[in-house]
This record gives structure tokens, sequence and C-alpha cells, in this order.
């Protein structure tokens, strides 16, 4: 795979937009010469997915007096992103921003339609940016975007086709995903940060090893395999909860599994840069502090609701 950067994601979104993804009240007054203009909004979402982190809203005030909401992200250590700033005229102003709760996709009222025509056009392009590098490079693409077979399913987890998996991402087919939460004998959790040459949440802690089920495979055949090519170990895994998540860059169904591993692990460098044991108070207090994987927060929340309870 050949690593992405944070400009080709730029040129992505910026070449994307178009009248169709702005907001439709403001449609009329959309040109080319201000492609940022009314963009916010499903800009700010798209990079979301891609990137995690929290969203910021701010208001947009002239003569005093709010006008609008703006959008924007803030990614690891407060870092603050903000692609459709240069929208604005000398007579507007943006405030101080602040966090606001990212809801699931079911629940938009509005803008869901250009939002996902934003994140569609995205998507293909990065698709073919990272296939044509690695063509260039005499490079096979990517398996995990390209090759990948999984198998989409409907709300009742039941087979509908084999898909590549990059095809289920971009048209948000539900498919299956399998990861283990892992302890130690002290009943500590383990922790890791994804490389920073992932394709997908570079450098983001997660509270699991996993990722999709292929076709064929059942969750716990994933889950098992996952474990081995990432952390480098061979454990039984034990399922304890499946739900329809609807986080991260597709929906998905996401089964949890349980592992109780030893210290001797030998995780891949090519997948994780950095792990370790925390106690359940000190992941929780690092979840507040350090940017996760969006699958994390609800991947915890289901865990510790149908095996455990926080004890410390």
């Amino acid at each position: 795979m050949t690593p992405l950067l944070l400009s080709d994601i730029e040129q992505a979104v910026r070449s994307s937009w178009s009248a169709e993804t702005c907001t439709p009240e403001f449609r009329s007054r959309w040109t080319e010469d201000n492609p940022a203009r009314d963009q916010c909004g499903v800009t700010a979402m798209v990079l979301n997915d891609l990137l995690g982190g929290e969203l910021i809203r701010g208001e947009v005030h002239v003569n005093g007096e709010r006008v609008d909401y703006h959008w924007w992200n803030r990614l690891g250590m407060g870092i603050e992103v903000d692609l459709t700033r240069e929208q604005f005229g000398p007579e507007e102003t943006v405030t101080e921003g602040i966090v606001i709760p990212r809801p699931p996709v079911t629940e938009w009222r509005r803008l869901r339609e250009e939002y996902d025509l934003l994140r569609d056009r995205v998507m293909e392009k990065l698709d073919r940016q990272q296939a044509s590098a690695s063509v260039a490079a005499r490079r096979q693409p990517s398996v995990e975007l390209m090759d990948e077979r999984v198998e989409r399913v409907d709300e009742q987890d039941q087979v509908v086709a084999v898909v590549g998996r990059g095809e289920a991402i971009r048209h948000r087919w539900l498919h299956r995903i399998a990861v283990t939460v892992c302890r130690d004998r002290e009943g500590r959790i383990l922790v890791h940060r994804r490389s920073e040459h992932v394709d997908r949440f570079p450098g983001h802690y997660e509270v699991a090893s996993g990722g999709a089920v292929a076709a064929g495979e059942s969750y716990e055949e994933a889950a098992s395999r996952e474990l081995a090519e990432e952390l480098g170990v061979r454990a039984p895994v034990r399922f304890i909860v499946k739900f329809l998540n609807r986080s991260g860059l597709s929906p998905h169904w996401l089964a949890v599994h349980e592992a109780v591993l030893s210290d001797n692990l030998c995780p891949d460098p090519d997948e994780v840069m950095w792990h370790g044991w925390l106690s359940e108070s000190e992941l929780l207090r690092s979840m507040k502090e350090n940017l996760f994987t969006p699958d994390s927060h609800d991947t915890l929340n289901h865990y510790f609701a149908a095996a455990v309870q926080p004890s410390d």
C-alpha cells in the first residue's frame, strides 16, 4: 500500500466540491470562483470519517449578529483543520468553536444526500490515487482496499453478495468486522496505536485488534486470524457481543470478542507502532486525552455492557 499524504486528501476534497454538494438552500450562490462556499458541514463530516477527531462548530457573524454556523475539524493534540474558512468575505467573522458530538448518519435530517455525494467522490479519487501510485511504484494495489473480498450483508446480518471491501466502503454497504478486546491475567486491557503508514486512521489508538471478515469466514475465525496478523499471537477468542455499528468509514456489523494473552506479543510494525496494558480506569482516562478510532468508543461500551462492568 502506498500511503496517502494529507495533501492528497485535501486535493480530493477540494476537487469534489460542486453546487450539488453545498447546502441546498444556498445553492444558488455557489460559484466556481468560491468553491468552498457552503461546503463546511459535509466537508467536516467527510474529514471526520477519514481522520477521526472531533467536529467543531462556530457562529458566523455579520455586524455583530449571527447569520449562520460554520463547521471544521479538530485532530489529535488539539490541531484544528478548516478547509472551508476561505469562503468568507471581510464582513463575515467566525467565533470560537465548540465541540459538537457527531450524530449517527441515520438520524440526519438534512445534508444527507450532499454528504453521501461528497464522500463517494472523495473516496473514488483517493482509491484512484492509491492505485495509480502503486502501479507507478511497480507494486500491486492494496489487497485491503482493492482486492479483499467480503460479504455484503443486510440489516439482519444475512449474506446478500460477495463484494470488494473498497466497494463496500464506497457504497456504504453493510459488511462484517470482527475485533478482539485483549486482557492480561491481571485484567488489564491492551491498547495499541496504529502505525502512521496504515491507510485508515493512521496514528490513532485502538482498544481492540481486528478487521474485516473475509468471504466464507466466521466472525471467530476472522478474530483469531487478525490477532495473529496484528499481534503475532494465537489464542482462543470468546464471542462477547455483536451490534450494528454506523460509526467510522462505513456501516458494518461488528462482533466483539475477548482473549486472555500473555506479555509475549510480537506486533506487526507495519500495523502497530506502540502497545501497552492499561487498567479500566487508565483506559477510560486515556480515551478522553488521546485520539482513538471512531469504533473504539462503541466497541468498549458494548463490551463492558455485555461482558463486565468497570471495576476500578
